[in-house]
């Protein structure tokens, strides 16, 4: 199966995820609200859209202060074509009547899309960045003073180019009569499990 290595990775991981969870406290959402300090946000999910479903992984290196964090993320994207977002996070954690946060994520859809799929029917294809975007909506519960679980869903987006260009191209022809370009643009539900250490 597609992603067995990822899942078996992930497994344990959500296992924990979920286990800590049984057991936040109540007033777990509380904020630390006298410094700035540095998190990691981990987080795993899915992807689901009229292409069907994938995984994806993100890791953003931030910093929280008071109610809000910020940071530039990086992850795996494997919904269609495969690729790596890379993007500016900002999240604000809002405390009542329950411990719920917005987020949004913009940047950059790397494409890394592999060589089987760049050779078709005498055509070249050259997969082009584009945009990326993720932005929604989540529940967070903390487990201790500096980590936190968190489950989110939202609304995702990302932007691929393909250019296909002839292999063969006939002597003086002009270049632009044997190149297509196709846009694809890719739009989401994003469902994740982070986690906040």
């Amino acid at each position: 199966m597609r992603h067995e290595v990822l899942k078996k990775l992930l497994s344990p991981i959500l296992f924990l995820m979920l286990g800590a969870m049984a057991h936040a406290q109540q007033d777990s959402a509380a904020v630390q609200k006298s410094r700035p300090a540095f998190h990691i946000n981990a987080a795993a999910g899915l992807i689901v859209g009229a292409n069907g479903r994938d995984v994806q992984v993100q890791l953003i290196p931030g910093v929280r202060y008071k109610s809000w964090f910020a940071g530039v993320g990086a992850g795996l994207d494997y919904y269609y074509w495969r690729g790596v977002p890379v993007f500016v996070s900002v999240q604000h954690l809002f405390q009542k009547p329950m411990p719920v946060f917005l987020y949004t994520n913009v940047g950059w859809h790397l494409p890394c899309v592999q060589d089987k799929y760049k050779v078709n029917y005498g055509y070249v294809s050259d997969f082009k960045k584009g945009l990326y975007y993720d932005a929604g909506i989540g529940w967070h519960t903390r487990i201790n003073r500096t980590h936190a679980l968190q489950l989110s869903v939202g609304y995702s987006g990302k932007k691929v180019t393909d250019v296909q260009k002839a292999q063969f191209i006939a002597p003086g022809a002009d270049e632009r009569l044997y190149t297509t370009r196709y846009v694809y643009d890719l739009r989401r539900i994003s469902i994740k499990l982070g986690f906040l250490f």
